[in-house]
């Protein structure tokens, strides 16, 4: 016997042929996607499943607790409308997370670099205490985070504190330098994948955005970081960013997202006051096994005004010294390891020569605009040797590198100083560079 006809009534039309509330959903879905802005249904709908329909109830799976929280709060009405129009009864709609979001990448925090080991002196009280608070409670004080500051001082190191704390007490922290957030944006648009990239960060219950100043030219990435901004915000999740300098001093950002910056919180670090610096070398003595008396602290502290990464290089050049010539850590063997270099400096032509030759590159293709990860990485050991041995200020630097400018440079060594960090075998590599330019 043939199976009744359906009736021409579109509500029982549906009830009599639904084979699957997917097949349902994806007319809804059809009829959303000329209501709402494609940004949206991009983000929000298009990964969604129908899952079921029973009891006047109809399930919708979704990616994960964010899609869930923002359909459920944004589209619940216009969804259930739609459902009605076509059911022609009434109907309720459940959002369920039936499907494995798209995952975060793993997010590699020093373990070194906790709140407990972050020397606080009155140079930097506030950030590590705003760090603390927005790791201990995501969104509830001050949105956006923005700590700042010269090289050396810190805020990397607040960074990573802020998410091995988070991570620990089951929050969901996700870091990204400016760089990489610029590579997986652009590798997204390519693949036609920006809603997933999008949801990707967006899902972090905190998203941690580390040197700024990487975002210099680069307009339509600072456009998709605004809108980052805002999404995280309004969930009340929470962002933190690092920066060389302040906003309003970051002449590069887009105006929109500058004023979106300024209306957080805006922490400054400064260079460490005497006690701090101190106490630094103290609990990095230890650090090392090392016995050091008041006197020689005093010494080392006095020539390293300007950031920790300074003094703490003067702590391991004086026990490399004594560990070379078998003699005791005193003001007098530190007066020796410390003093200032007598002879001249070689000069930046001589440096750039170096690093070229060792890359196997010329002097011009340092100097002009090629960006093969070689001239890259040749290019900002150059920076870091000129900054870190010659003592060139930034701008000199630019100059001496055919007019390259200030935020590029400032990257270039803060790329240097973080894979100094994490890859050994890379101080090995430097320290050649070093002896050929006879620094």
């Amino acid at each position: 016997m043939s199976p009744p006809a359906c009736p021409t009534n579109i509500g029982a039309f549906w009830r009599c042929r639904l084979k699957s509330a997917q097949e349902l959903w994806e007319t809804v879905l059809g009829q959303l996607q000329l209501q709402v802005t494609k940004a949206n249904y991009q983000t929000w709908l298009k990964d969604t499943k129908g899952l079921g329909y029973e009891a006047g109830i109809f399930v919708i799976g979704v990616p994960g607790p964010f899609a869930r929280e923002w359909l459920e709060r944004s589209l619940y009405s216009l969804i259930r409308r739609t459902l009605l129009g076509l059911l022609g009864q009434e109907v309720e709609v459940e959002f369920q997370v039936a499907q494995a979001p798209s995952p975060l990448r793993l997010s590699c925090f020093n373990p070194r670099y906790t709140f407990d080991s972050f020397m606080v002196g009155q140079c930097n009280r506030l950030a590590h205490a705003a760090c603390l608070q927005a790791a201990e409670r995501p969104g509830a004080s001050f949105n956006p985070l923005f700590i700042y500051g010269p090289p050396g001082l810190g805020k990397t190191h607040l960074l990573h504190a802020t998410g091995n704390f988070s991570q620990a007490r089951g929050w969901g922290p996700l870091l990204l330098t400016a760089e990489e957030y610029t590579n997986e944006f652009i590798l997204s648009i390519q693949q036609k994948r920006t809603a997933a990239f999008r949801q990707k960060c967006i899902s972090a219950d905190i998203l941690l955005v580390d040197d700024l100043s990487f975002l210099a030219n680069k307009q339509q990435t600072q456009e998709s970081l605004l809108h980052t901004i805002d999404y995280i915000s309004s969930f009340g999740h929470q962002i933190v960013f690092t920066a060389d300098s302040p906003p309003q001093v970051l002449s590069f950002l887009d105006k929109r997202l500058r004023s979106r910056l300024e209306g957080g919180l805006l922490v400054g670090l400064q260079p460490p006051d005497p006690t701090t610096r101190l106490l630094i070398l103290k609990t990095k003595a230890a650090s090392l096994g090392l016995t050091v008396s008041p006197p020689v602290l005093e010494l080392v502290a006095e020539g390293a005004t300007e950031n920790v990464r300074e003094l703490e290089g003067r702590l391991h050049r004086l026990a490399a010294y004594s560990r070379l010539t078998g003699l005791p850590l005193s003001t007098e063997l530190a007066s020796q390891a410390l003093a200032p270099h007598t002879e001249a400096p070689p000069p930046p032509a001589r440096v750039l020569d170096a690093v070229a030759h060792s890359f196997q590159l010329t002097r011009q293709d340092l100097l002009s605009r090629k960006r093969s990860p070689r001239i890259s990485l040749a290019r900002h050991i150059v920076i870091y040797l000129l900054r870190e041995e010659l003592g060139l200020p930034i701008s000199e630097i630019g100059v001496a590198l055919g007019q390259t400018a200030k935020a590029s440079v400032r990257y270039g060594y803060e790329k240097i100083v973080r894979q100094l960090e994490q890859d050994p075998s890379f101080q090995t590599k430097l320290q050649e560079l070093r002896q050929k330019v006879r620094i």
